[in-house]
């Protein structure tokens, strides 16, 4: 959708995209992650004076990003194996599928990256795979049947006998009504922000909230859980950092660099070595003086053990890395006010955890 919105917004067909990018010799720096972001980043780089094929290789060098570190959330590929096979339709698109395949084979040298041949098809072929497997030994289905699903009815209603009343936001839900051929007819809700919005009377309401509540009992809240361990810069329930090298002792790292220095070069993977180099001993008895607070906000959710390893790895005590606490509605309001204002909830959020930080230290 990325690709196929920017060249809509540029007046391209989807098939003339991968020429277009491959003309660039440069290409803008995307930042991975949501979407919106992406298309502000568009806009910055249009401002800056980018060119149409730099913005079209650009979007399509971060997508494998977009794949791996935001979706896939996987910061070494190495792990996952050295054969990778690329399906979906996107790979149709000869600028993604290279960029694809550049990524890979940086992160992974000498890895095997496969195209499924009918790549836009392979997910459907697999979901068929998939439900023949489930239904295999006359196990049967809960799928009424192509006749049945071709014969589906449905009606919608947004108005005021809609309208959730169990806060005071007053969500404007839609009832959506649908019904199959001797089925049971039944309503799904949409349009609420909140989970007390699939209720349509108080007693259904109140029967809901009985149900979370001995659900909460009974289940462990292992999403809190894992925020907790996450953001616990003492490492209680990790395993103890590998000691340091000695001074001098030879040290070996891999870096990948583009060999004409275009924007679709391919890369040389090169090992470096050096001798590793303390720091004085006064610079590190600083360090243990030094205190490091962090927001508790965005992608810090999956990258905080990255930061409170570093952090401790060179030699700043766990006791003097602190996280502001978790969003609430008391914080937001805050110190939400606080610099310019922003549609974006999230970035708001982000505000009032930086006021809490410098004005409520813990």
């Amino acid at each position: 959708m990325l690709l196929q919105s920017m060249a809509k917004q540029f007046g391209v067909a989807m098939e003339d995209f991968a020429d277009i990018a491959f003309r660039a010799v440069q290409t803008p720096r995307f930042n991975y992650g949501c979407a919106v972001f992406l298309d502000t980043d568009r806009v910055n780089f249009q401002k800056e004076g980018y060119t149409r094929e730099e913005l079209f290789a650009g979007i399509a060098k971060v997508l494998p990003k977009n794949i791996w570190q935001y979706v896939v959330q996987s910061s070494n590929l190495a792990l996952l194996g050295r054969r990778f096979v690329l399906q979906g339709g996107t790979q149709r698109n000869l600028a993604a599928l290279k960029a694809q395949v550049d990524y890979i084979e940086r992160e992974v040298p000498g890895a095997e990256v496969l195209l499924h041949p009918y790549c836009a098809e392979a997910g459907a072929h697999g979901a068929a795979i998939e439900a023949m497997r489930r239904t295999a030994g006359g196990k049967g289905s809960l799928f009424a049947g192509l006749d049945r699903a071709l014969g589906l009815t449905y009606s919608t209603r947004t108005d005021e006998t809609t309208r959730c009343r169990f806060c005071s936001i007053g969500c404007a839900r839609t009832f959506i009504d649908t019904a199959i051929p001797g089925g049971v007819p039944s309503r799904y809700i949409a349009g609420f922000a909140c989970e007390n919005g699939t209720a349509e009377s108080p007693e259904a309401l109140k029967a809901l909230r009985m149900e979370r509540r001995a659900l909460q009992k009974s289940v462990p809240n292992l999403v809190r859980a894992e925020a907790d361990a996450l953001f616990d810069p003492g490492f209680s329930d990790m395993d103890p950092l590998p000691p340091m090298p000695k001074a001098g002792e030879p040290i070996e790292r891999r870096i990948a660099m583009p060999i004409f220095g275009t924007a679709w070069s391919p890369v040389v993977h090169l090992r470096l070595k050096r001798r590793f180099r303390r720091a004085p001993a006064e610079a590190a008895r600083k360090r243990e003086e030094v205190v490091v607070a962090i927001p508790r906000v965005l992608n810090l959710y999956s990258v905080a053990p990255l930061f409170t390893g570093y952090l401790t790895a060179l030699g700043i005590p766990p006791e003097n890395i602190l996280f502001s606490d978790f969003t609430s509605e008391k914080r937001y309001l805050e110190g939400a006010r606080q610099g310019s204002v922003d549609a974006c909830y999230p970035a708001k959020a982000a505000l009032a955890h930086l006021h809490s930080l410098i004005f409520s230290p813990k």
